[in-house]
């Protein structure tokens, strides 16, 4: 399980730390989320919310290794698959003093033939997505931003 509940970080960081390297290669969006699109689904639905979908992290990657997507329920990355579960919203500080909306989410997450339930911590932030699982350490959580990948 523990192989399973890292898998998912682990790209991530991998995703983060070559995003720089191919900083030419990616597209970003700097625009930040309206509170409309932040809000939770009036039908009590558990997803994830609109402005965190997409795909992030290394883009133009040939491979896809460093790209995480997320969709309305489902947050994939290289040889990992997440389903949320349950997701709680709340507003906190990110670094810079900025307005960061965080989604604590439930995660039933399987990989590399393993599965568990994990709890992740995912933040949006001036046009930038942070996730963090509960094994990472909370110090490092702000210093690996991903970047919105166009289609």
């Amino acid at each position: 399980m523990r192989r399973a509940a890292i898998g998912l970080h682990l790209t991530i960081g991998l995703a983060v730390a070559a995003c720089s390297a191919t900083a030419g290669d990616r597209t970003q969006s700097s625009r930040e989320p309206s509170d409309a699109e932040l809000v939770a689904v009036q039908n009590d639905e558990d997803v994830f919310p609109p402005a965190f979908r997409g795909k992030w992290g290394v883009c133009g990657d040939p491979d896809g290794k460093g790209l995480v997507r997320i969709t309305a329920k489902r947050m994939t990355g290289y040889e990992s698959d997440a389903v949320l579960l349950k997701g709680a919203m709340e507003f906190e500080a990110a670094p810079g003093k900025q307005q960061a909306y965080t989604l604590t989410a439930l995660v039933a997450e399987s990989g590399e033939g393993e599965m568990g339930i994990v709890h992740y911590r995912i933040s949006l932030s001036r046009g930038q997505l942070y996730v963090r699982n509960e094994d990472a350490d909370r110090s490092q959580y702000w210093n690996y931003p991903m970047n919105r990948c166009s289609a």
